[in-house]
């Protein structure tokens, strides 16, 4: 149970992401990484004492005066999922610590500023995880008696490990969890197993089979991309130390020496070798409108190691976790067209699609059907979440109105 807490934990974690990353996580794929993750946690409750654990004093106190936490609400989302004090503080105290805030070192004009700060956080982290709560009561999945009995039967695991629920409360409670908030997140856990086997497990709501993916890699919403990027930082100049040898490196290992380089300079130095960069692409663009072997020119002004491990290309989908311009680029094209020069983040690109090499599909079919599945399930993911989220309602409770920096401890 100890490393299913840990899960927990990771869960919360996957799920406070998931929006804020717009569908670059892999939510189909989520639950296993979270068991990988946990799988690495190395807690052993044989080698805690819990009578030498520190157990942080749990107090509330709202404009000067003490509050009885006792059976507290915080808040209530949705007029029905109740925000103890013990789950806020724990929260609380997961933000604030992960966050390296210590208020006794912030000036005290910007205390309540930084603090308003870190009450946000806390509230998109709430947010997000009662989603997941509302996504399961918006496709009908219930906590059985069955899963329950599951959340009770984590939980005594741990009390069997510790010998006792008294010493397993400490070991929570030196955490800012308690019993209860530790259930609520196995229980939290259980449900996004069930909500990701009943939308994207076999025969699930928005299950594509193989068969369905190869129809689709047919179609226009289909494409296979090659592209010349010019980073921004490639047109650094190198030290004389880094200089040497640095024909003889990987494209990867020189980029990463280009990107110290880049990183070092001064905002108007960056500005220079951006436009370094941009007449660089510039000339690319001229040969490749000329007639130039695209594939040559890759090779020859290319900075995308990528395109050296995958010389066919992308086979991406408007889902795909790609740069905006990239994507918005890519499916602007027909088949065999060529871009014009393409601004993002990275430095300037200019694409080509190219017919979709079913051949290669087929060979590789796999590979690029888990690609295809795990990125449609991510963005339909974050679409039904987004969906909840922009639904959901907060009642606050008075104490929860009058919180300060110092109110929680």
């Amino acid at each position: 149970m100890l490393k299913k807490f840990a899960a927990c934990i990771m869960a919360i974690i996957m799920a406070a992401s998931c929006l804020s990353a717009c569908g670059n996580n892999d939510t189909s794929s989520q639950s296993s990484s979270i068991t990988d993750s946990s799988s690495e946690t190395t807690d052993d409750s044989s080698t805690i004492d819990v009578d030498k654990l520190v157990i942080p004093e749990k107090k509330l106190v709202i404009n000067g005066e003490e509050v009885d936490t006792d059976g507290l609400v915080m808040l209530t989302i949705n007029d029905k999922y109740d925000v103890t004090f013990d789950q806020y503080r724990y929260f609380y105290h997961y933000i604030l610590e992960n966050s390296g805030i210590d208020f006794a070192d912030i000036d005290e004009a910007q205390r309540e500023e930084v603090f308003k700060e870190l009450k946000d956080t806390v509230d998109t982290l709430l947010t997000n995880y009662y989603s997941y709560y509302a996504l399961a009561e918006a496709n009908n999945i219930e906590v059985t008696d069955n899963d329950k009995q599951i959340v009770e039967d984590t939980y005594q695991e741990d009390v069997d490990l510790f010998g006792s629920e008294e010493d397993c409360e400490k070991y929570y409670l030196s955490m800012y969890a308690t019993s209860d908030v530790v259930k609520d997140m196995i229980t939290q856990d259980l449900l996004y197993d069930k909500i990701d086997n009943a939308l994207f497990g076999e025969n699930g709501t928005y299950y594509v089979s193989q068969e369905d993916f190869l129809k689709f890699a047919e179609t226009e919403d289909y494409a296979q991309v090659k592209h010349v990027l010019i980073t921004y930082s490639s047109q650094a100049e190198l030290s004389d130390e880094d200089a040497e040898g640095f024909d003889d490196l990987s494209l990867s290992e020189k980029l990463s020496l280009k990107d110290q380089a880049y990183t070092a300079l001064s905002e108007d130095e960056r500005s220079a070798v951006m436009e370094k960069a941009k007449i660089k692409i510039d000339e690319v663009l001229k040969k490749a409108e000329s007639g130039d072997d695209f594939d040559e020119l890759i090779k020859t002004y290319g900075w995308d190691p990528g395109m050296e491990s995958s010389p066919e290309g992308y086979f991406i989908t408007r889902d795909t976790s790609f740069v905006e311009q990239f994507i918005d680029a890519a499916f602007k094209l027909k088949e065999g067209e060529i871009s014009g020069v393409v601004e993002s983040n990275y430095g300037y690109h200019i694409l080509k699609r190219e017919p979709v090499d079913m051949d290669y599909v087929n060979e590789n079919v796999e590979e690029l059907y888990e690609s295809y599945f795990s990125e449609m399930a991510s963005a339909k993911a974050t679409e039904l979440l987004e969906a909840e989220i922009n639904k959901m309602t907060f009642t606050y409770s008075d104490e929860y109105n009058g919180l300060s920096y110092d109110s929680i401890s």
